[in-house]
């Protein structure tokens, strides 16, 4: 599973008028691999039938032992993953959250403290063990897409959220890739988050997570995803897109260089903003930028000094 959004770093070097990228892939929408829920697999297609598809970790075992408190079935990497789970929610979540914001709080946690397996990466992939599973994302910090995708999981089954996993493709560099995300179900309605292609690689110290893939809905994935929609239900809602309830969206230019202000004032080093056009400015604080089309809005990342 080599699929990761690249953030190269060589665009530290691109002057800035050219950093904002707005892809445009023009691609059939089509095509599905394996979906996971509540243990069941349901098995369709992809469009290489020699490749390899990744497996997805069955967290039952765990999960059923957190909840119980009984480990004596678990295997030794089993109550590792137990146990570093349970130190990892100790970090970020409390009985008292909402449920909004328990998977905001996970995705943050897996943002921050996961480092993509970047030898998956090379020409010829020469992959960590266990970085598609949640031993490695929560021993190694380490994961390809699968581990970023079952950790979350695993918290959302040990927190009690409703989650799915969705295995489909992202596009590439003009390829579409084997990809892992999740589906998430808030008060009865449905939304992606995607944990992988909120970290971008390479990773800095002391850099924000992102959230453009953060409770988004179909119209946002589908422009750079595909999925087999048949076999899970629509995510039609903004109502908790992460920038319109952060003050962090944009009607306007002016509304732009307020927030990067804030954020740099703030002593932050990256800023994100949300506008429902492809608007873009900056102060002279700006390093350089990323914009992402989401479809019915754009989200820029801003790098500050």
């Amino acid at each position: 599973m080599k699929m990761k959004r690249v953030l190269a770093v060589i665009m530290a070097a691109v002057t800035l008028a050219g950093c904002a990228q707005k892809e445009n892939y023009d691609k059939e929408p089509a095509a599905a691999t394996e979906a996971v829920s509540g243990g069941d697999v349901i098995t369709g297609t992809i469009d290489d039938e020699n490749a390899e598809i990744t497996p997805i970790y069955d967290d039952s075992a765990v999960v059923s032992a957190y909840k119980t408190g009984n480990t004596d079935w678990l295997d030794e990497k089993e109550k590792t993953i137990l146990d570093e789970a349970v130190k990892a929610m100790s970090e970020f979540y409390r009985d008292d959250m909402s449920e909004k914001e328990a998977v905001i709080a996970a995705h943050d946690w897996i943002v921050t403290n996961l480092v993509y397996d970047q030898g998956e990466l090379l020409a010829v992939p020469k992959k960590t063990p266990d970085t598609e599973n949640p031993y490695g994302a929560l021993v190694l910090r380490q994961g390809i897409c699968m581990g970023y995708t079952t950790l979350f999981q695993l918290f959302m089954d040990m927190i009690g959220i409703d989650s799915q996993i969705i295995h489909g493709d992202g596009m590439g560099v003009d390829v579409w890739e084997e990809h892992a995300w999740n589906l998430v179900e808030i008060n009865g309605k449905y939304y992606h988050v995607d944990t992988t292609w909120d970290d971008f690689v390479p990773d800095e110290d002391g850099r924000m997570p992102f959230h453009m893939y953060t409770l988004v809905p179909d119209s946002a994935m589908e422009v750079l995803h595909r999925w087999n929609r048949d076999d899970f239900p629509k995510a039609e809602s903004e109502d908790l897109l992460y920038y319109e309830s952060n003050g962090l969206f944009a009607e306007n230019r002016d509304d732009i260089l307020s927030i990067q202000k804030n954020a740099y004032d703030s002593g932050e080093g990256f800023c994100e903003i949300m506008t429902r056009k492809n608007i873009t400015d900056f102060e002279s604080f700006v390093t350089f930028y990323w914009t992402v089309d989401l479809g019915d809005y754009y989200v820029t990342v801003y790098w500050l000094h």
